[in-house]
């Protein structure tokens, strides 16, 4: 007997069809899975020479004019239309929703990339809460890690919702916990992974406005997948003009808001940190959500300031849908951040604290 476990809000999320501004169907690759190709390929008289049309030999559907061809002028989907929801593409049917499976639990939650999933995450100012269910499936995983795994994300959730600690304290302590888990690991002593999360002093540390800037800077070498990604960071990189004053402005506009960034680190954390049963890498997945946050954040201030110093929850979601789609969707370009963790100097423990 298997756990599912999701994020309340989970079964809330409703596509909203040709309403989104972001469509998933324009500008992404729609892959074609082993039994939709079959029932595609059987699909009798007009519509099914056309979808045979557009499959190509990589079983995707070629885009026309960077659209799925089946994508019509109302921006609604005509394979839905002509044979029905239950016909679609695995692809199409999940998104943007995710499952993780870690043996005898199973993980779903929603994929920040979609602008309808990201207002689920961030609209509400209740803290991330979770519900589980039993079902029949389990895969196998080493249990007894992946238990002390669950320990370790709980810890890092409690730290991350406590509201009585600034925003970037709570990026540091979580950063200082995975430190010395991932010291615990390394040296074979799982048995001795702290089983609470230390109180760690910040008070004499002090932000490297150079390696904030550089890892803004960063971004400019990953693998370009949305066109405007290079604006964005170039516009971004002409905050630090004047960084020690437009963030301290930034800090006090946003200052009722910083729930949003503990729901996008609560996000990061939740999708990616079990992933360590398999590799043993607890502490990258961390700084995968620390710099995430240091990131967007970065993104934020530059839009505020676009906007003439407004910033709505409206352009939140703009910038972590544009983010979450340039980084979590390219696999390379994940592998790019955790390359830098290993062997880019601002990312040395202490020197990344203090660029958060």
């Amino acid at each position: 007997m298997g756990i599912k476990r999701v994020p309340t809000y989970f079964n809330e999320f409703v596509c909203i069809g040709g309403a989104c501004e972001d469509n998933c169907c324009i500008g992404w690759e729609v892959d074609i899975d082993d039994e939709s190709l079959e029932v595609y390929k059987s699909v009798s008289g007009a519509f099914g020479d056309r979808l045979r049309r557009y499959m190509n030999d990589e079983n995707s559907f070629t885009l026309k004019n960077n659209r799925c061809p089946f994508l019509n002028d109302k921006n609604l989907c005509d394979i839905f239309i002509n044979i029905g929801e239950d016909k679609l593409c695995t692809v199409c049917t999940e998104y943007p929703r995710f499952t993780e499976i870690y043996g005898s639990l199973t993980e779903k939650g929603l994929g920040m990339s979609c602008e309808s999933a990201a207002e689920f995450i961030f609209k509400s100012d209740k803290t991330v809460s979770f519900e589980t269910e039993k079902f029949d499936y389990e895969e196998e995983c080493d249990e007894d890690f992946l238990r002390v795994l669950l320990n370790v994300r709980e810890n890092i959730f409690d730290v991350l919702k406590n509201r009585k600690m600034s925003i970037s304290d709570r990026v540091k302590t979580i950063l200082n916990y995975a430190y010395d888990v991932q010291d615990k690991i390394n040296n074979n002593n799982v048995d001795k992974i702290p089983q609470s999360v230390d109180n760690y002093d910040f008070s004499q540390s002090e932000k490297c406005i150079n390696d904030i800037k550089e890892c803004v800077k960063l971004c400019l070498s990953l693998e370009i997948m949305e066109d405007s990604w290079t604006g964005v960071i170039e516009n971004t990189l002409g905050i630090f003009d004047d960084y020690d004053n437009l963030s301290s402005e930034f800090d006090l506009y946003i200052s009722g808001r910083e729930y949003e960034y503990e729901n996008l680190l609560v996000y990061f954390i939740y999708r990616y940190l079990l992933k360590a049963v398999f590799d043993c890498d607890v502490l990258t997945k961390v700084r995968f959500a620390a710099v995430s946050y240091v990131i967007i954040r970065q993104l934020d201030i530059a839009r505020w300031l676009r906007n003439g110093k407004e910033f709505s929850l409206k352009d939140r979601i703009k910038n972590c849908v544009l983010y979450s789609k340039e980084v979590e969707h390219c696999q390379d370009n994940i592998d790019f951040f955790d390359e830098e963790f290993l062997f880019n100097p601002i990312f040395e423990h202490n020197r990344f604290l203090n660029l958060i």
